[in-house]
């Protein structure tokens, strides 16, 4: 990697010799050694676990993404000869980590198949000899990803996350007078972050948005203003991608 001694060894006294204990009501208990790991909330940690986990897809014919801690291995599965070699690739990892002294959560693992065909190949996978669960959905960098490729899912969850927040809004946020300012909700910038996928978005999508705007403004004409603060919330409100992009052209 050309990492200078000196580097080497800033590196090896930050990562050697660390202690930790727990605190509870001011009492704390005996130190313990840290003898693997990186310090969480450091900003060399993460730059010295990408580093340590960089060559894990280097020896797979599949393709390997990793954001983090999460690693996905893909592969076109024409028949049963693709599948035997998407299962040597996952072999192929499962002994990467026991190498480098780390392991798969199998109960966390899991298959699934994205297509449209009628009679899909369909194929066994074991890590370290667990049988690896086939589902229809998955959350992935917190979008839920369906076999199907359908958004509904994804557009229930974020339709709920957003009722979630307006129930707690409603219940912890005091009434005011007319007297006072109003809350403005401040969602065009959520909007038009997730054009890409409302360009593409089904019909029911499109049609959660007046619903969720009209739920998210009507109970917050009650509420104060407090100045310079904005509210945003992350739902489905704002106009429909068809009005931006003809305000956009007007502009």
């Amino acid at each position: 990697m050309g990492v200078s001694h000196q580097v080497l060894c800033w590196v090896d006294a930050f990562l050697s010799d660390r202690e930790q204990s727990v605190v509870v009501n001011g009492s704390r208990s005996n130190p313990s050694k840290v003898t693997s790991g990186v310090p969480q909330g450091s900003v060399l940690g993460p730059i010295l676990f990408l580093a340590y986990i960089n060559d894990i897809g280097n020896a797979v014919s599949s393709g390997v993404r990793l954001f983090a801690d999460d690693c996905v291995c893909y592969r076109v599965i024409d028949d049963v000869s693709d599948g035997h070699q998407l299962q040597e690739d996952i072999n192929i990892l499962g002994q990467w980590a026991k190498d480098w002294g780390m392991s798969f959560q199998t109960v966390k693992c899991n298959i699934m198949t994205i297509t449209r065909k009628r009679k899909p190949v369909n194929f066994n996978y074991m890590l370290n000899g667990v049988h690896l669960v086939k589902v229809d959905c998955i959350k992935y960098l917190g979008i839920h990803i369906t076999s199907d490729l359908n958004w509904g899912k994804n557009i229930q969850n974020v339709c709920n996350k957003g009722n979630r927040i307006l129930g707690v809004l409603c219940r912890n946020l005091s009434p005011c007078s007319k007297d006072e300012n109003w809350l403005h909700i401040k969602v065009s910038s959520c909007q038009y972050w997730n054009m890409p996928v409302l360009s593409g978005s089904p019909p029911s999508f499109l049609a959660a948005q007046p619903r969720k705007h009209s739920e998210a403004c009507s109970p917050f004409h009650r509420f104060r203003l407090f100045k310079r603060a904005w509210l945003c919330l992350i739902s489905v409100t704002g106009p429909k991608p068809g009005a931006l992009g003809r305000e956009a052209q007007t502009k």
